[in-house]
Parts: structure tokens; C-alpha cells; sequence
């Protein structure tokens, strides 16, 4: 009778083990594929900001901003969060809680904090500035590729097509992710195409 205990546990603790780790991989999975989105999502603030004439550092700029999603913790400037929910659970029923905390806004401190930064960010004339306005753990694994446009593509065949590309080595940070992925991290691209006009108006110096 105890060795088929001893057997039943080992049972359920493999069984609980395969479990925890397709759970893991399925979460580690979606969060890759939320992460291409906004990788998507930068490539196209890039093209965006290329395409109406901007230069290099604020299309930069532009393709860092979008992908705050994908860049960890916020680590300029240092944020001390004050305990908000402890008092409100202790005074409020959980329905009157659910309302408070959904009809917040800004939600945290962080958000108020960006909300108030990414203009002074945008704003800024040189990476070294911009540093000291507004940074993340991760903001420097994503980077911006834009190629001179080349003409061809529909609806005209001279329209000029701007195609960018935002990368990142996104950091894989999920327990148990090694039983899918040996590496810590993995290359992910976004992509845009986008027709450009702003040759016609502006003269690009590549600045």
C-alpha cells in the first residue's frame, strides 16, 4: 500500500510538471506574439515619422516610444510606488473596490510619469538628453532599420515605398522557458511598407 502511494505521488508530480511547463510555454508564446505586434506597431511610427520628413534621431525617437511595451522596467526616472489598494480594501466591499480602481486615471504612478515624460522624450535634441528624461531596461535591444525607399509597388509603379523594420532581441524571462528555448532571449522583427512623398518637399540630408 505505500509503495502504491509513493507511486501515485510521483505520478501527479510528473504529471503537475508537464502541466506547469505547457502552461509556461503557452504564456512565454503569447507574450512573443504580443511583442511582434508591437514591434509591428514601431516599425510603423518609424516609416510614419520617416515618410513626413523627420530626421533620423526623431524617427528614432518615434520607434523607441512605440515599443515601450516590449522595454521592461522603467529605470529613468526612479519611480516609488505608494501603496494605493492596502487602505482600499480594508474600507471598501470588493464591488465598490472594482469600481474605484477602474475609474482611476492615470492607473499608477508609472503611467502619469510617461504620460508626462514621452513629450519631454520626443522633445529632446540629443540621445545623451534623452536619457536622462526617459529610459527602460530593455529600451536598448530594440533597434530601427529604414533603407533608402525604392520606387515600385501599387497603386503607381514610380510611387516611392518606404519599408522599415524594427527588431529587438526580446528577453525571455517566463520560469521554465529553457524546456522550449535554450537561449534567453530571442530575435523578433516587425515590418512596415508605407508610400512616401516627402522627397517632393523636403530636401533629406540624412541628418
Amino acid at each position: 500500500m505505500k509503495n502504491r502511494r509513493g507511486q501515485a505521488m510521483l505520478e501527479s508530480m510528473l504529471v503537475i510538471f508537464l502541466l506547469c511547463l505547457l502552461a509556461c510555454g503557452l504564456y512565454q508564446l503569447a507574450l512573443i506574439f504580443a511583442a511582434k505586434d508591437v514591434l509591428a506597431h514601431s516599425a510603423r511610427s518609424a516609416a510614419r515619422a520617416k515618410t513626413v520628413g523627420f530626421n533620423r534621431w526623431m524617427v528614432e525617437k518615434c520607434a523607441r516610444v512605440a515599443a515601450i511595451p516590449n522595454a521592461g522596467l522603467i529605470t529613468v526616472p526612479t519611480i516609488v510606488e505608494t501603496p494605493v489598494l492596502e487602505p482600499l480594501v480594508a474600507s471598501l466591499s470588493p464591488g465598490e473596490l472594482w469600481d474605484e480602481v477602474l475609474g482611476r486615471f492615470p492607473a499608477s504612478e508609472q503611467v502619469g510619469v510617461e504620460l508626462a515624460r514621452i513629450p519631454e522624450y520626443l522633445a529632446s535634441d540629443y540621445p545623451l538628453d534623452a536619457h536622462y528624461v526617459l529610459d527602460y531596461a530593455d529600451w536598448h535591444t530594440v533597434g530601427v532599420v529604414i533603407p533608402d525607399p525604392t520606387p515600385g509597388g501599387t497603386p503607381s509603379p514610380v510611387t516611392p515605398i518606404m519599408h522599415a523594420t524594427a527588431s529587438q532581441r526580446f528577453p525571455l524571462r517566463v520560469p521554465m522557458h529553457t524546456g522550449f528555448w535554450a537561449a534567453d532571449d530571442i530575435l523578433l522583427n516587425g515590418e512596415c511598407r508605407m508610400e512616401t512623398h516627402y522627397d517632393i518637399y523636403i530636401e533629406d540630408r540624412d541628418w
